[in-house]
């Protein structure tokens, strides 16, 4: 049931973005429709950096991490689908902590919010960033127990 409840907090659309504030910086996560045209609307003539190094959400936390750091930067502007906001700001925080970082979704057509549930496409697209969504936010937990030595198994013992 909780995980039922978590999914419909999940594909509830968020409010769109007001907050006019400027930052040091925009960073759009590619991968889906808008995010370069909503983050374009905003950029500023004077640069335009690309990060190539990232194939996955935490790879971009990280990459973009670095790039902050080294610029020397605060604040940034926060690009990407709705659906995908939860998770990006989940681990650009963790990587960043000391960044303020402001989120601007943008709301792709081909995920019509009013009745999300009314279409195959997004109820499968919204789980699969629901399912990753909590993947991680346990990963903190996963991690270490994944790298913890194993345990002697009884073969083993019965060897020596």
């Amino acid at each position: 049931m909780l995980c039922v409840v978590g999914f419909v907090w999940f594909a509830a659309r968020p409010v769109p973005e007001t907050q006019s504030k400027s930052t040091d910086a925009i960073v759009v996560l590619t991968g889906g429709r808008m995010r370069l045209q909503s983050g374009n609307a905003d950029w500023a003539s004077c640069c335009t950096a690309l990060g190539h190094d990232a194939d996955n959400t935490l790879g971009n936390a990280r990459e973009t991490a670095q790039w902050m750091r080294q610029q020397g930067f605060r604040s940034l502007r926060l690009v990407t689908a709705w659906y995908h906001m939860p998770r990006s700001l989940l681990e650009l925080d963790r990587a960043m902590p000391e960044i303020e970082i402001i989120a601007h979704p943008v709301f792709p057509d081909e995920t019509s919010q009013e009745y999300w549930w009314a279409s195959r496409s997004t109820v499968v697209l919204l789980a699969s960033e629901y399912g990753k969504y909590l993947a991680a936010l346990l990963r903190p937990v996963v991690e270490p127990l994944r790298s913890a030595p194993a345990l002697p198994s009884a073969e083993a013992e019965v060897v020596q």
